[in-house]
């Protein structure tokens, strides 16, 4: 087959996401934006076909994938939202509930660790002092309050690692690969499905797809592109979305820009501390300058200590939401040890003394 292989999601995911993006930026609304659509719809199959035939069929297969990701926008803002079934959001929310109500009674004494807990794992900062979230946002750690990949990821990390104890053969795989999925879909689902979560969800149900493939080769940009594509097709007014535009911006300057800073600080065959300190700034670097046009854009502003902050917050964050969720899944077996509530209370003290630091400077 010559030109463009229909498989290399790479490929057409361009086309699509610029379809969806020029759909968006166009004036046009509601049913206004049916007929140029259609119209466009006729001339592009007339294209397509024409291209083909003169053997161009990279061109062709790129501008179908670009008309999909117009009509598929188009669709979007014709049908609007759809509305989620009432039942399933009394579910969501009772679940929620029995959550927040478990990490109230896991550290009953200390309202500032539980608050905190309750803001990494569910996105409620309610239980937060004013104080606490100003310090978050000077010292430039306002993303860490903000459900994303990040807390995914290291609960998927977490699920990974917990489950290993079903062995490695085929079926026990299989049903592995299985349970993460469907905790990691009831923990997004509870919390709002936020796009940045959405994003990590995706990329979660691609590895572990690829995890059952046995000899296939896994790429992040694939992996990149098939969650940007799909995402966009379930919901393309989410393009619109900051969260979302800063997902998959950060995503794009690690799998871009980070491989390449890290080469700076060659590997050795020992431990090397400063190595694993370059690698945290080279990956909070990358993060930086692709998502900094759009901050820059929409809050006229850049958190000047973003290196600090993300070296030190970052690591105490991820330890203390691997903390929290086998504190609380513990507290739930009524077998929590004092030991793990005194260091999540430590870890979260240390975590808000950093910060209030930072935003001091």
């Amino acid at each position: 087959m010559t030109g463009l292989e229909a498989k290399d999601i790479v490929a057409v995911s361009i086309p699509f996401t610029v379809g969806v993006v020029v759909a968006a930026l166009l004036p046009l609304r509601g049913e206004s934006f049916l007929w140029p659509a259609l119209a466009a719809s006729v001339g592009m199959v007339a294209m397509y076909a024409a291209l083909l035939k003169k053997g161009k069929g990279t061109v062709a297969i790129m501008c179908l994938y670009f008309l999909l990701g117009v009509i598929c926008s188009c669709n979007g803002q014709i049908c609007g939202n759809m509305h989620t079934d009432s039942g399933t959001v009394i579910a969501n929310e009772a679940a929620l509930g029995k959550l927040l109500a478990l990490i109230e009674r896991t550290w009953p004494d200390s309202p500032e660790c539980s608050g905190l807990v309750k803001a990494l794992l569910t996105g409620k900062k309610d239980a937060l002092e004013a104080g606490t979230i100003e310090a978050f946002r000077k010292s430039g750690a306002s993303h860490i309050l903000a459900l994303s990949g990040l807390h995914l990821g290291v609960i998927y990390s977490f699920l990974s690692k917990g489950l290993a104890v079903l062995g490695n053969s085929r079926i026990a795989s299989a049903f592995r690969s299985l349970l993460i999925v469907a905790l990691s879909a009831f923990y997004v689902k509870m919390t709002g499905a936020s796009p940045s979560l959405v994003r990590a969800f995706i990329f979660i149900c691609v590895n572990e797809a690829a995890g059952q493939s046995p000899g296939r080769k896994r790429s992040r940009m694939s992996a990149f592109s098939t969650a940007l594509t799909v995402q966009l097709a379930l919901d393309p007014g989410v393009v619109e979305s900051l969260s979302f535009q800063l997902s998959y911006l950060a995503m794009l300057g690690i799998l871009c820009l980070y491989p390449r800073l890290e080469q700076w600080y060659p590997a050795s065959s020992r431990m090397d501390l400063m190595r694993k300190i370059w690698k945290s700034m080279a990956l909070s670097i990358s993060c930086q300058i692709f998502t900094a046009p759009a901050v820059w854009f929409r809050f006229g502003t850049f958190p000047k200590c973003f290196l600090l902050t993300n070296l030190l917050s970052l690591p105490l964050t991820e330890v203390l939401i691997m903390a929290s969720v086998t504190t609380l899944t513990l507290e739930a077996m009524g077998i929590c040890p004092e030991m793990m509530q005194g260091l999540c209370e430590m870890l979260a003290r240390a975590l808000l003394n950093c910060l209030r630091t930072i935003a001091s400077l």
